[in-house]
């Protein structure tokens, strides 16, 4: 009996020990990561992108640079009309256009929130837009036209988080059925807003 009761407080013992170290190991390991993220503090946001030509209609195709001001910073660019991520095209040197294109651009540097996005409008006589015939770069995703509610969204009074309400502009479909109908409702939350003048998305 005595034996059983003496087996049982070693086990006892043995989970507490167990538990004491792995408590202790956590609390090096948040301790560790504390560190880190104090030693690595965000500094403030990338600057925009600058873009060499400014926006405007050519007769002939046109050489882009872009330039980013904060130290480190890696640009990526979109010319199909979607709004530019990291997962674009990553600029690594002079962007010929020859046709009607809109082109936007970001940047991302270390200890550093990603930057608002640049853009520019180059148009081309007899030249259609990229956006029009440049497919999705995700196949999986289908674009969605949507149309302003209300009037009173402005650059001077949103802020981000704000929600603006929609209407989509034409029907949706998958795989030949609509989905969603011309005139629905729709609802979008604010999360960048360029004070001054009247961008707002």
């Amino acid at each position: 009996m005595q034996a059983s009761q003496q087996a049982v407080q070693d086990a006892m013992r043995a989970n507490q020990q167990a538990s004491d170290q792995m408590t202790q190991q956590m609390m090096n390991n948040l301790d560790e990561a504390t560190r880190n993220a104090q030693a690595a503090p965000v500094i403030g946001f990338t600057a925009k992108p600058k873009i060499s030509v400014k926006p405007g209609g050519h007769d002939s195709p046109i050489t882009v640079k872009l330039s980013d001001s904060t130290r480190g910073a890696i640009m990526h660019y979109t010319t199909n009309g979607w709004t530019p991520t990291i997962s674009s095209h990553r600029y690594i040197g002079p962007i010929t256009i020859a046709s009607t294109t809109k082109l936007q651009a970001i940047a991302i540097a270390p200890y550093h929130v990603r930057s608002l996005v640049a853009s520019a409008v180059y148009t081309f006589p007899n030249s259609p837009q990229q956006a029009s015939a440049a497919p999705s770069q995700n196949p999986d995703c289908i674009p969605v036209h949507l149309a302003f509610a209300q009037d009173d969204v402005s650059s001077k009074t949103a802020e981000i988080g704000d929600k603006v309400l929609l209407t989509i502009a034409e029907d949706i479909s998958m795989n030949g059925v609509v989905i969603a109908h011309q005139g629905d409702s729709a609802t979008v939350t604010i999360t960048q807003v360029e004070n001054g003048s009247a961008n707002v998305r």
